[in-house]
C-alpha cells in the first residue's frame, strides 16, 4: 500500500474516531445533565417533604392545645382518674396521695415514738 493511501485510511480512521468522541461526549453531557436534573427534583422533593413535616407538627401542635382547652378534655381526665382509682382500688393497690398520707402518717408516728422514747430515758 503507498503512503497517501495509508494516510488517507489513516484520517479516515481518526475522522471516525473523532466522530465517535464526540457522539460520546454529547451522550456524556446528555447523562450529567439529567442526573443535574434529577438531583434537583429530589433536592426540591426533599424541601416540600420538610415543609409538609414542620407544617404537620405545627398543625397537631395546635390541634392539641385547642382540645386540652376544651371542657371534653377535661371531663375525659377526670374520668380516667376516676377509673384508675377503681382499678386500683379493686386490685387493692394503693393511690399515690394514699401512700403519700400513709408515708405523712409514718413520719408523724416516727416523731412521736423519739419522743416518747426520750422523755422515758
Amino acid at each position: 500500500m503507498s503512503r497517501q493511501r495509508k494516510t488517507m485510511n489513516l484520517n479516515g480512521r481518526f475522522e471516525g474516531l473523532v466522530g465517535l468522541l464526540t457522539g460520546v461526549e454529547k451522550e456524556a453531557e446528555g447523562l450529567v445533565r439529567r442526573v443535574v436534573e434529577r438531583a434537583e427534583e429530589a433536592r426540591e422533593k426533599i424541601l416540600d417533604r420538610d415543609l409538609l413535616i414542620r407544617e404537620a407538627k405545627k398543625n397537631w401542635e395546635d390541634l392539641a392545645t385547642r382540645f386540652q382547652a376544651t371542657d371534653l378534655f377535661e371531663r375525659a381526665r377526670e374520668t380516667a382518674r376516676q377509673t384508675k382509682d377503681q382499678v386500683l382500688s379493686v386490685l387493692s393497690i394503693p393511690s399515690q396521695d394514699e401512700v403519700v398520707r400513709l408515708s405523712r402518717k409514718i413520719a408523724t408516728l416516727e416523731q412521736r415514738v423519739n419522743r416518747l422514747t426520750r422523755k422515758a430515758a
